[in-house]
Order: C-alpha cells, then structure tokens, then sequence
C-alpha cells in the first residue's frame, strides 16, 4: 500500500467498525489496520462474510514485548498522600494480575470479561487467552510487575529503526537508560511497597 493510502483515523474502536463496515464515515476504502485488545478477539468470532483476515501479529515479528508500564510523575512517588494512593492502585492491580493467573479462576475470569465488555463466551475465550499468554499477554510472568528488559529493548529498536529517537545522540545508552533505580525511568520504589503491602494482607480475592 502506498504512502498515500494510509490515513489517519483515531482510536483502536473507530478503526476497527472502519475495517469491519469497509469503509471510512466519508467512504473511503478501508483494506487494512492494526487493533488490539478486545478488538482482535472480536473480530476472530464474526461471521465468516464479515470476519477480517489477519495479516500478520506484533508477536512474530517481535517478541517478547513490552507494551504495558504504569506511570507516574517523579514528585507522586515521594509525596506522602499521592504515593499512598498509587501504592493501594498497583496493590490492587497486582491483586488482579495473581487472580488473572490463577488456573482455577479460567471460568470465572472468562465470564468477567464477556460481562465486562459485553461479547459472547467464545470471544471473551479468546481474550482470555490473549491476557494470560506468558509473551505478549496483560499479566506479569514474574508475577510483580518487573520490567522485561528484552521485551523493553525490542520496542526501542523497533522505534530506533523508525526514526522514534531522532534527537538522541547516536552513541546514547539506552541499556544504561533503563537501568531500574530510584529517581531513574524504571523506579520499583511504588512496586515495591504494592507488593509487600498485598503479601502482607493476604487479602486474595475469590470469585
């Protein structure tokens, strides 16, 4: 597809109903996009008439990959009232994330997400699976949220290639750059305490 073809449309929603109508609000022909979660579920469960081809996944071509990282402002962590609260929000997600990852809660999990987003079994099957997948799934293999460091790595070459950091100096060390350390990119110092805080509680939740 040539240069000229490709447009800009807006969020993951809009271009997948784009894709899956044909066409642009204005007409235009739609070919081709990229989606991501729940949307690539979704479409593998349409009727075949209306079921678009995938191309090709992210994942062969790049894996593993890092495409998820809570974010804050340096001044949050050390802000008594706000690193309170950020400490409770990844304490809670980290909650999830060992729920999520628990075998025994496949079926009730699987039934969260057809409610949550509002899809048949079969496609939220499918979103489960894409979550839980150790490689390029939402949840932490290791289980704490640690930094892939080779998924991190692959997602600046792939970025490097296409100009992504253009006005960084050519020798830049972005091995050094993501070197986990407080008041650094990558600061554990909220992980941490969310962590140690939920393993404390022992507050698990049962569906």
């Amino acid at each position: 597809m040539s240069a000229n073809k490709r447009q800009t449309v807006g969020g993951t929603n809009l271009r997948y109903a784009d894709l899956i109508a044909g066409t642009l609000p204005n007409g235009t022909e739609v070919f081709a996009t990229i989606v991501t979660y729940p949307f690539t579920a979704e479409g593998e469960v349409l009727p075949a008439t209306q079921k678009p081809n995938i191309l090709a996944r992210v994942s062969d071509f790049v894996n593993p990959i890092s495409s998820s990282a809570f974010t804050t402002r340096e001044s949050a962590i050390t802000n008594q009232t706000e690193s309170s609260l950020l400490t409770r929000f990844v304490s809670a997600m980290y909650a999830a994330n060992l729920f999520l990852q628990n075998p025994n809660n496949k079926h009730c999990a699987t039934s969260l997400i057809a409610k949550q987003l509002q899809v048949s079994t079969a496609a939220a099957q499918l979103e489960y699976a894409a979550a839980t997948d150790p490689h390029t799934g939402e949840v932490s293999p290791g289980g704490d949220f640690t930094v892939s460091v080779p998924g991190l790595l692959n997602v600046i070459s792939v970025r490097n290639e296409f100009g992504g950091f253009s006005g960084l100096p050519s020798n830049f060390n972005f091995l050094a750059a993501i070197t986990p350390g407080p008041g650094k990119l990558i600061d554990y110092t909220i992980r941490n305490a969310a962590v140690a805080s939920l393993k404390k509680s022992l507050l698990y939740q049962k569906c």
